[in-house]
């Protein structure tokens, strides 16, 4: 019995090299980059602000609203840093 060894110098007849050389690369930010940011951030204002924050008496301009809304900002600072790093790719 002989065992069927594949021929590794010849090059992949599969769909996945053609599709990659045929996307073309994309380097700017476009409306629908930021609807997971907007996914995130709408109800989590919503939510906190709404709900959460006037619920356990923190209403008004304080260090947990103020902390609330930097840790927002922080998670959005991020995934633009992310997506415009991706993008360069």
């Amino acid at each position: 019995m002989s065992a069927v060894v594949p021929d590794l110098a010849t090059p992949c007849r599969c769909w996945a090299p053609a599709m990659i050389g045929a996307m073309p690369p994309r380097n700017r930010l476009r409306l629908a980059d930021f609807v997971p940011l907007a996914g995130f951030l709408i109800p989590s204002v919503v939510i906190g602000y709404g709900f959460v924050l006037p619920r356990a008496g923190f209403t008004g301009l304080n260090e947990l609203t103020i902390g609330f809304a930097a840790t927002l900002l922080g998670a959005s600072i991020t995934y633009v840093v992310g997506v415009v790093m991706a993008l360069r790719r």
